[in-house]
Order: structure tokens, then C-alpha cells, then sequence
């Protein structure tokens, strides 16, 4: 047995450990608990916006030139992790199946922690950095395993149906108190099935 087929096999079992699949889930579970500072009503809320003014041009088009950083850093910090994570897994796994469950099982459990997240928080509207952050996170969620081959009745499930009515809501709602609702949308009306 060469070394990467027994890297390979050693790997799929740790992570279908119970402890393995925690700490996957547990990284999301730590931005969104992040996240969460920003609540209306909750004690840090004042200091947290205070320190995190920002423009809903910025929310909508964030930059990421050392002038202007970008206004997005956790969903950045996740996206980069997920990015990092499913590259590592396809230099180091030959098996292209066991990969495919565990992007599927991957993405699911994503969507799951984010709608539970924004569940709890259905009478509260999302404070601007949290839009843009979840956003950035829904968007290139979907985009990176939707290239890595996990199947469409995956990607656009009950469950991502619901988070992307909720994000659409949510940005209508900034649009609103911000701008009077003029700009881009991230999470623009869909036609099709989404």
C-alpha cells in the first residue's frame, strides 16, 4: 500500500469521526458566534458598531486595497479556510467519491449552521456587517462546492432556499434604512428555482 493511498484511507477515517466532523463544523460555528457580537440588543452591540461604521456602498462592494480593507474580514477569513481546505483535501485523497461525500456533507452542515444561526435571530434584522459577511460566506459557499461537483439538488436544498430569502430580505432591509434602496444587490431576485 503506497503512502497516499494509506494518507488517503487514515484521513477518511479520522474525519468520519464524530470529534473530526465537530471540528470542520466548529470553525463556521466560531465566525457566526462572531457574528453574533453584533446582535441588536445585545451588551457589546454599541461598541461593535461603533468601531465598524460602515457605508452600505462598502457592504456591497468591499475593496480590499491596504487603503480601504476590506469590510468583510471574517466572511473573507472562511472563504479563504474553506479554499484552503478543499485544496488540501484533493492533493491528499485520490479517492474523487469519499471526496464527494465529504463536500456534500461539508456543504449541508454550512447551510445548516448558518439557518439555525439566522433562525434565532428572526426578530432581529441583521446589522450590516453581519449582512455582508454572511453574505460573502452564502455566495462563495455555494460557488466553491458547486465547482468541486456536489450535486445542484445539494447545492440549491430546502435549506439554501430558506437562507437566501432571508439574505434577500435582510438586504432589501439595509437597502432601505441606508440608501433608500438604490445599488447592487448581492442577493438579487431569482427567476429560477433558487
Amino acid at each position: 500500500m503506497n503512502r497516499l493511498t494509506y494518507g488517503a484511507l487514515f484521513c477518511a477515517d479520522v474525519f468520519f469521526s464524530p470529534l473530526a466532523r465537530l471540528q470542520l463544523m466548529s470553525v463556521l460555528e466560531t465566525v457566526v458566534s462572531k457574528l453574533g457580537r453584533y446582535d441588536e440588543g445585545s451588551v457589546l452591540a454599541p461598541i461593535f458598531n461603533f468601531t465598524s461604521q460602515i457605508s452600505i456602498s462598502k457592504v456591497l462592494n468591499p475593496t480590499t486595497s491596504s487603503q480601504n480593507p476590506p469590510a468583510n474580514e471574517l466572511g473573507l477569513a472562511y472563504v479563504n479556510f474553506i479554499r484552503a481546505n478543499l485544496e488540501i483535501f484533493h492533493q491528499k485523497i485520490n479517492d474523487e467519491l469519499w471526496i464527494l461525500g465529504l463536500f456534500d456533507y461539508w456543504y449541508t452542515q454550512s447551510m445548516n449552521i448558518v439557518c439555525d444561526w439566522l433562525t434565532d435571530r428572526l426578530d432581529l434584522s441583521l446589522h450590516p456587517y453581519q449582512m455582508t459577511c454572511l453574505g460573502l460566506i452564502i455566495k462563495k459557499t455555494f460557488t466553491e462546492f458547486e465547482l468541486q461537483g456536489v450535486p445542484e439538488t445539494c447545492l440549491k436544498s430546502r435549506t439554501y432556499q430558506t437562507v437566501y430569502a432571508r439574505m434577500q430580505m435582510e438586504e432589501a432591509n439595509v437597502h432601505l434604512k441606508m440608501e433608500g434602496g438604490a445599488g447592487e444587490r448581492m442577493f438579487p431576485a431569482r427567476d429560477d428555482d433558487q
